[in-house]
């Protein structure tokens, strides 16, 4: 589900994304979103860990 909202986020941004619309894009309803992340800001913050993981495994290649 992160993997699948960070891909989202990376080509539409977040500027006006709402958790309604990414559930929507990904496949998920926005409750679910809620009921793993607790908040907007908690899902944004695991999907910046998430490409932080991603560009680390680029990079050590």
């Amino acid at each position: 589900m992160v993997d699948a909202a960070a891909d989202h986020v990376a080509v539409h941004g977040i500027a006006e994304l709402s958790l309604r619309g990414l559930g929507a894009a990904i496949g998920v309803s926005h409750r679910m979103l809620i009921h793993y992340f607790g908040s907007k800001e908690r899902l944004f913050a695991e999907i910046v860990r998430t490409s932080e993981r991603r560009q680390r495994a680029l990079l050590a290649r």
